[in-house]
């Protein structure tokens, strides 16, 4: 399937990736083979955090969500704040690493619909989104 988001680890000898069948996939970035041990991949240290799929980012997705609905995610560089869009027009800031399931996020709307990307600003002082 085609790959919708990837990072790399801080370190640059992993990468992590999802894909059009909403899989979390694991490589070995100098080989490109695949980590098939998820559970040995859970203390990597992530560069950037881009992926919707992921340990950090298990508690955005909200009950009966078809995994769709959250569009794009980005850490902030100081690795304390997660922003996600979906398919709403919202942007959510949680704080990083969401793991668990109804976690406390601050709620915005700007967009009248889909909204399909979401970057921090070098300093961590204004987001970017852009879609509907």
């Amino acid at each position: 399937s085609y790959i919708t988001h990837f990072d790399f680890s801080a370190d640059s000898l992993y990468i992590q990736s999802n894909c059009g069948a909403y899989e979390l996939m694991y490589y070995d970035a100098n080989t490109g083979e695949q980590q098939t041990s998820a559970p040995s991949m859970k203390d990597v240290e992530w560069a950037t955090q881009t992926c919707t799929l992921g340990w950090g980012v298990q508690g955005i997705w909200p009950k009966c969500a078809d995994g769709t609905d959250i569009n794009a995610v980005d850490r902030s560089h100081d690795g304390k704040t997660l922003a996600t869009v979906d398919d709403f027009g919202r942007l959510r800031l949680f704080r990083y690493p969401v793991i668990t399931q109804d976690s406390m996020f601050t709620d915005y709307t700007g967009h009248s619909s889909h909204v399909m990307n979401v970057a921090w600003t070098v300093g961590d002082t204004h987001l970017i989104t852009c879609g509907g």
